[in-house]
């Protein structure tokens, strides 16, 4: 018996379907990866965040969370930001959401060493340079003395932060230093400031059992006032609110951002998939027929005297 020979039609579904179930596996493998975002506040992992919300709010603070659709950055409430580590890049419309807010007086602390942060950094004219290997720390500021940090610092501080060479800053702060590098520094900005640390690990959930490290969080937090609101960043983490109908811009976003748009969009795609698998082709092209016989003389001349006639 002659084994049945697959078509081109059949191999075409075959890899369709294949296609569609490898989408449909990353797409699960990358919701499970995004789940808990490292440095968010919904994340119990040693990386993430979740313990300084708590913490905060057992130190009498309000917290709020970015989790709506479309990022507003912090409220007027809002006394002190957190942005650790962002998986994703500010834009610029970001930006100014932030820096308006900090002109205003709040305190942003910009933490990590990750590609999204350096160049989070850079907007306030420091680079960050490698170190060979990390180390413990210490304060270079009586500043932090509320409460006071009387032990190293085990930060995991790989970086180190250095002003840019064309760009004139002389009113950079040094909070902390690792081998007299500066890896926690303050600079002003309006009637507000803004903190940057080249290390994320002392704020996160591993990283608050370290010993000092809670000290220097909560000096960072001493601009906050009793019971003020302390705000972080899980919007650039991927943690997104349902969208609300008020805040799309036309159909291109009902389309993209809306379970509708998106099945209207799932539709289309099936059916175009329907009608490539179900055409037929008509058969290969017939070339037209042509003629290379030459007539003979006799039929020219033929030709020529019935014309005459």
């Amino acid at each position: 018996m002659t084994p049945r020979r697959f078509s081109r039609d059949n191999w075409l579904a075959i890899g369709v379907v294949a296609l569609l179930l490898a989408l449909l596996l990353a797409v699960t493998l990358a919701e499970q990866e995004e789940s808990s975002p490292a440095f968010s506040t919904i994340s119990t992992e040693a990386d993430g965040a979740r313990a300084l919300w708590l913490w905060a709010r057992e130190l009498g603070y309000t917290t709020a969370e970015a989790h709506e659709f479309l990022f507003s950055g912090p409220s007027d409430e809002a006394e002190v930001a957190f942005l650790l580590e962002p998986a994703e890049r500010l834009s610029e419309a970001d930006w100014q959401l932030l820096d308006d807010w900090v002109a205003q007086g709040g305190t942003l602390i910009l933490a990590g060493d990750e590609l999204n942060t350096r160049l989070a950094v850079s907007r306030y004219d420091v680079s960050m340079a490698l170190f060979g290997l990390g180390g413990t720390a210490g304060v270079q500021t009586p500043a932090l003395a509320a409460p006071p940090i009387t032990e190293p610092l085990n930060l995991q501080a790989f970086s180190y932060f250095e002003p840019v060479p064309e760009a004139v800053r002389t009113d950079l702060v040094v909070l902390v230093a690792l081998d007299d590098r500066p890896i926690v520094v303050s600079l002003a900005q309006g009637e507000g400031r803004v903190i940057l640390s080249s290390t994320a690990y002392p704020f996160s959930n591993a990283g608050l059992k370290t010993p000092g490290n809670a000290q220097l969080v909560r000096n960072l937090l001493a601009t906050a006032v009793p019971e003020g609101e302390i705000w972080f960043d899980d919007w650039h983490h991927g943690v997104r609110g349902p969208i609300d109908p008020g805040e799309l811009s036309g159909p291109i976003d009902w389309l993209r951002f809306t379970a509708g748009g998106q099945a209207v969009l799932y539709t289309a795609v099936l059916l175009f998939i329907t009608v490539l698998l179900s055409g037929r082709r008509f058969g290969r092209p017939v070339p037209i027929p042509t003629d290379t016989r030459r007539r003979a003389p006799l039929e020219y001349i033929s030709a020529i005297a019935n014309l005459n006639r």
